[in-house]
């Protein structure tokens, strides 16, 4: 294998921090024009959605936008629904950070918007995640002094409305109680649309699937 030589090396680390540095001027959204230097192992992968040929491969980046707005609409007291998959950002591992961009409506007024969510995975197949970014594009954007970091674990504060202490999780005997289910209506179903979001996410996080495969599942009795 040829090492790099001193120049090769300085041309790289100046590359790699050129690169960052536009990431983070606009928090991972914007980078459609930001190209990822050679070499690179942890960059971001863009996806244009409206490109004639792109498919949606899988539901995640679909349901991830859904649970953003889910948290904004739980935050402001809005009633935002998605409406469309505009692009998203995907970090280069198994484990991964999604930038989205998306557009959605206000039921109430009808007044469509563009938002940027931000999910960062914490496990791979796991109902384990934390959404970070949920705001309108034209959102006057909170400055925090600390450095940019494309994907993290632990690294999100959480918001006052979620801090506080937690109940306590059931015993054995509670878990084991088959009385403790409920069977949903169709009417709760549809006016209560996060029921079927949440289940949508575990399974999408479960079974990594489209949306149509997704709904396969659900009609076959296939999910565990």
């Amino acid at each position: 294998m040829t090492s790099l030589s001193a120049n090769d090396r300085k041309d790289f680390v100046d590359g790699q921090m050129k690169y960052w540095r536009q990431i983070a001027e606009s928090d991972g959204f914007d980078i459609d024009d930001v190209p990822v230097p050679r070499g690179t192992r942890a960059g971001l992968w863009s996806v244009d959605c409206k490109h004639p040929r792109f498919r949606l491969r899988a539901c995640l980046p679909k349901i991830y936008a859904m649970v953003g707005l889910h948290r904004y609409n739980l935050l402001r007291g809005t009633n935002f629904e998605h409406l469309e998959l505009l692009k998203y950002n995907e970090s280069m591992n198994c484990v991964c950070s999604y930038y989205i961009t998306s557009v959605a409506v206000d039921l109430s007024s009808q007044l469509q918007k563009t938002f940027q969510i931000r999910v960062d995975e914490k496990s791979f197949g796991d109902l384990d995640l934390t959404v970070s970014v949920a705001r309108p594009n034209d959102e006057e954007k909170v400055t925090i002094e600390k450095r940019f970091i494309h994907h993290f674990h632990c690294e999100a504060a959480a918001d006052d409305f979620y801090k506080g202490a937690l109940p306590d999780w059931p015993l054995v005997d509670d878990l084991n109680n088959q009385k403790r289910f409920y069977m949903v209506k169709k009417c709760e179903l549809q006016s209560n649309d996060w029921i079927r979001l949440y289940l949508e996410l575990a399974v999408g996080v479960r079974y990594q699937q489209t949306s149509e495969v997704f709904v396969s599942l659900l009609q076959n009795n296939d999910i565990q």
